[in-house]
Order: C-alpha cells, then structure tokens, then sequence
C-alpha cells in the first residue's frame, strides 16, 4: 500500500469515527429536550415533508416501518410530534411536528446552514472538474464499502 492510499484510508476512518461520535451526541436547541441524531434527522424529515406517513417516512430515513414506528413512539412522548390518521381512509398514519418539535427542526436547520455554509467556501476552491472526481471517488468508496459488507 503506498503512503497515499494509507494517509487517505486513515483520514476516512477518522472522518467516519467522528461522523459516528456526533451521531451518538445528544444535543439539545435552546432548551428542547437533548436528542441524539437519529432522532432529530426525523423531526427532519418530518418538518420537511408535510404530512409525511409512516411509508414514506421510513423510505426517506432508509429505516423499517417498524423503526419508524418505534422513534415516533418516543418522540410523540417527548411531545415533539403527532400522528395523525388520514382522513381519507384512516388507515395511513401521519406525522406532524408540535411546536416543540418545529424548535428542534428550526434549531438543527440553522446547525446544518452553519455546517453547510463552511462546507461550501472549502468546496468553491475547487474546480468543477475537482468536485466530478471527488463525486466519483465517494462513489466508489461507497460501492467498496457496499461491497465489503456482503462479504461480511
């Protein structure tokens, strides 16, 4: 393995390690009850995707029905959303988030255009042709690592 492949694999590990340290972070936004990531991405999807039902829901955050139904179960405890059931059949259930759930969406959108804003003065240093190649070098990584887990 040469140096590069070597210092480039051990900086994607740290990148993928803190990645995992923040997802594991409870935070909390001006005073609305600390969640860790996974539940603030679905007061996410939630507050982006109006009347989101479970289906959907699921299929945005790449989770089971049964996941998602369990994390709405302790955010609707948490009085941060609502399920709601259609009214055209009542079958279909539906999220909403209540106030303090829309603090929490509010909260991490401002987090996120902090991060995002960042992200973007270090990527208008580069080319259009730079950003292509880094496009496709996490493409492959990611069928790599796609890859590597069915090996698993």
């Amino acid at each position: 393995m040469t140096e590069n492949l070597q210092a480039f694999i051990e900086q994607f590990y740290r990148i993928v390690n803190r990645t995992q340290r923040m997802r594991t972070k409870k935070i909390s936004f001006d005073g609305t009850p600390e969640l860790q990531t996974a539940s603030i991405h679905f007061i996410e999807m939630i507050g982006k995707h109006d009347q989101t039902n479970m289906t959907q829901l699921a299929q945005l955050l790449g989770v089971t029905k049964g996941a998602v139904s369990q994390m709405a179960k302790t955010l609707e405890e948490k009085h941060l959303i609502r399920r709601m059931k259609g009214a055209d059949n009542g079958k279909d259930t539906y999220f909403a988030l209540t106030d303090e759930g829309r603090r929490v969406f509010e909260g991490h959108e401002l987090l996120h255009e902090q991060m995002y804003t960042q992200i973007e003065g270090i990527l208008s240093e580069l080319t259009p042709e730079d950003l292509e190649k880094a496009e496709r070098i996490f493409s492959n990584v990611e069928e790599c690592l796609e890859n590597y887990q069915h090996t698993l």
